[in-house]
């Protein structure tokens, strides 16, 4: 399977997430409109990347389906900051996800951590989902919360979100190359929904890499 990235930030998700080793088999490239962060790791480190030049969201969505014209075995990953059309999603249904650092439909938009905390909310999470034209929208796949210790600080609470979204990236990868995702409602086959952090539950490959990453906040 190849996954794709479309970015236009630093990606500490990414980079984190590639140092795992756990994308090696992935044949791997990444996208963006613009030079950013991530765009010059993939230089710096050899990695497969292209930069479509473009103004708006819709505009970049337009040079992404001519790009990528053919739905075959590819994901992608959006951690990018505009909108993408439906010019580009309508031939990529079902594969395209984005990262967001709440608990959606709750604080959408570009700050979904500053605005829970704003919110006052007792929990604190992250979510997967679909994306669809609209604004942190489409179908989630996998959310995770935590209860917000009134004696974490900030940074400590935004790290969590972080990791959290780095093992949410490496198991999504591996529940779409086993095609485990059911498109059409966004469950996860053989997967289970007891109470705990994520839902559905991480495979215990990745719950055990995870527990050993909150250990050391």
């Amino acid at each position: 399977m190849k996954i794709v990235f479309i970015c236009s930030t630093n990606g500490s998700v990414i980079k984190k997430a590639l140092s795992t080793s756990l994308l090696a088999s992935y044949d791997i490239e990444f996208v963006s409109d613009r030079i950013c962060g991530i765009i010059e790791f993939a230089e710096v480190n050899k990695l497969s990347y292209k930069v479509l030049p473009a103004n708006t969201g819709s505009e970049f969505s337009k040079l992404l389906a001519r790009e990528y014209p053919v739905a075959d075995d590819i994901l992608f990953v959006s951690f990018y900051t505009r909108l993408l059309s439906n010019a580009f999603l309508k031939i990529h249904s079902g594969k395209v996800i984005n990262f967001h650092p709440s608990i959606l439909p709750a604080c959408p938009g570009m700050d979904g951590f500053g605005d829970t905390l704003k919110s006052g909310a007792l929990f604190i999470g992250s979510t997967v989902h679909f994306i669809d034209e609209g604004m942190d929208s489409g179908l989630p796949v996998l959310q995770a919360a935590f209860p917000k210790n009134a004696q974490s600080t900030t940074a400590e609470l935004r790290h969590r979100v972080f990791l959290q979204q780095v093992i949410s990236l490496l198991q999504l990868v591996d529940w779409f190359s086993n095609k485990r995702i059911h498109i059409e409602t966004g469950c996860v086959g053989s997967a289970t929904y007891e109470v705990g952090e994520f839902s559905p539950n991480l495979d215990q490959k990745y719950s055990e890499i995870y527990n050993k990453w909150i250990k050391k906040i």
